[in-house]
């Protein structure tokens, strides 16, 4: 379907687009959030929510932030979002506002904050409680993203390296902190950058790091071991590229690396090859890629310059590019 309405034409930036289990989309802007359904092409705008992340957990209930501090449970039946207050004022005084959410094994919701730690909700009580603190070692964390593994772990990405956190909600306390990885100058195993910007989980439980300038990492889990991964140039096999902004596996065994300042890169799992792919827009490289979905053979691009780009994996050719979104600027689908 062609979008046609007209509360797309005043999205002045997209941060967060996510397709829920009735195959609707869900996009968030910096003024609004909404939901595309993908049958009819009708969006629906929520104005009043301006949120930083979305999830829908297993039990298919969806939940986002407002930038109020709350978290929004969507209520189907009325079409609109219960909201639940998560930061006091005292937080919201000191700049605080909720940045990442993951549901973890229990049902109950992780809500990371930039500057507050972490918080666990419970959607049966309708309550939060402090799970992470904020400062460790008097070392204020600020915290860029999150991922919840199959073994109750958390992985927080900070501007000071990974913390890992055994999560045990049958026993206080409910977190401890049980791995912490950072660069360090003196130890080639060890992270390339302190500055965490995406992570994911492999089958293995073990996490690929996008870092702001060291490229990308793999941590193994048990091992300890650390790999550091930068992107060739295709010709003249040339480090290239070192800031990573998103991490998206396909279904061939290779992981899709956005990059800033140089583009699109494919790393192969088995052979470990890691190499820049050129991507043209009409008929120049797109070097600003901030966030990647894919999409069965394709994938969603979001750039800085070319607005979202729909892109075939094994051609690279572009399927299709959404100009009525009245941005150029996609930085997270």
């Amino acid at each position: 379907h062609h979008i046609e309405d007209e509360t797309l034409h005043d999205i002045a930036a997209i941060t967060k687009i996510m397709e829920d289990k009735n195959g609707d989309i869900w996009i968030i802007s910096a003024t609004a959030l909404m939901r595309l359904n993908t049958s009819t092409g009708i969006v629906k705008s929520y104005p009043d929510y301006r949120s930083s992340d979305i999830i829908q957990t297993r039990n298919g209930t969806i939940w986002t932030t407002a930038f109020d501090g709350s978290l929004c449970k969507f209520d189907a039946a009325k079409e609109d979002f219960i909201k639940i207050p998560i930061l006091d004022e005292d937080d919201k005084k000191h700049h605080a506002f909720l940045v990442a959410l993951e549901e973890c094994d229990n049902g109950q919701i992780a809500v990371a904050t930039n500057k507050k730690g972490v918080k666990i909700f419970s959607p049966s009580e309708k309550k939060s409680t402090l799970l992470i603190d904020s400062k460790e070692d008097e070392e204020p964390i600020t915290i860029h993203c999150m991922a919840y593994s199959q073994d109750s772990h958390l992985w927080i990405g900070t501007e000071q390296g990974v913390k890992v956190y055994k999560i045990n909600f049958n026993q206080e306390p409910l977190c401890k902190l049980v791995k912490s990885f950072k660069k360090d100058y003196t130890n080639q195993n060890s992270l390339s950058d302190n500055a965490i910007h995406a992570l994911l989980l492999d089958k293995d439980n073990g996490c690929w790091v996008g870092t702001f300038f060291g490229g990308l990492n793999h941590i193994f889990n048990n091992k300890r071991t650390i790999h550091q991964y930068l992107p060739l140039n295709e010709k003249t096999n040339v480090v290239e590229a070192n800031i990573i902004r998103e991490i998206h596996p396909d279904h061939k065994g290779n992981l899709w690396i956005g990059t800033e300042a140089c583009g699109l890169a494919k790393f192969n799992l088995q052979t470990h090859d890691f190499r820049m792919k050129t991507l043209l827009h009409n008929g120049t490289k797109v070097v600003n890629i901030q966030s990647l979905c894919i999409d069965g053979d394709n994938m969603w691009v979001g750039t800085y310059m070319n607005g979202l780009l729909k892109v075939n994996c094994e051609t690279l050719e572009i399927v299709n590019q959404y100009p009525y979104l009245n941005t150029n600027n996609v930085v997270c689908i």
